[in-house]
């Protein structure tokens, strides 16, 4: 929080009239809880389908998860195919919030991928026909009140601080937005 602050010291300072607003949000379930993304990516008609148990209430998950695996993977848009969550064909996912599926099924995801991108060395979609590639993340926290050092209650935090300085007739003269993600210590399993 404290260098979101400091990126937007000098218009706060430098007007007559400015007010600040901050926020903080954490990612995953946290404190301890067990907090599992998985995934599954299967080639089928010689594309990639993206499957987990995530599901998507409306903060574009099936946009993110496409994306990781196109950056991931190096696939155009048309040789990936998100599909729906389900438990018939995919694995648990756990609860959904935005910050969580984007940030653990994500990591899910990517890492099915890098077992996808060892065979497509070799192999093309069409010679991976029906291989499935798992991927698995443990965001692992502390528990509230852990006797450990350096207790860990959420794997990831986003902060931001929005400045605005308003002229002598009270309208919006300069106005400023910082953000930063931090990733706290991920242990991974």
């Amino acid at each position: 929080m404290a260098e979101t602050l400091e990126a937007v010291k000098d218009i706060f300072e430098g007007s007559k009239y400015a007010g600040i607003a901050c926020a903080m949000k954490n990612a995953g379930v946290g404190v301890g809880l067990p907090d599992f993304g998985r995934a599954v990516l299967k080639v089928v008609d010689g594309k990639l389908h993206i499957r987990s148990g995530a599901s998507s209430i409306g903060q574009g998950l099936g946009t993110v998860l496409v994306q990781v695996t196109a950056e991931a993977t190096g696939l155009r848009r048309d040789q990936i195919v998100y599909e729906a969550a389900n438990t018939i064909n995919a694995p648990d996912s756990g609860t959904t919030s935005g910050s969580r599926q984007t940030l653990i099924t994500g990591e899910a995801v990517r890492r099915a991928c890098e077992r996808f991108r060892e065979d497509a060395k070799q192999h093309s979609l069409q010679e991976l026909e029906g291989k499935e590639y798992y991927g698995e993340y443990l965001a692992k926290t502390d528990r509230l009140g852990a006797d450990v050092p350096n207790p860990v209650s959420h794997v990831a935090y986003g902060y931001a601080t929005q400045v605005c300085a308003l002229n002598e007739e009270g309208r919006i003269e300069k106005s400023q937005l910082h953000t930063m993600l931090e990733k706290r210590s991920i242990r991974c399993r």
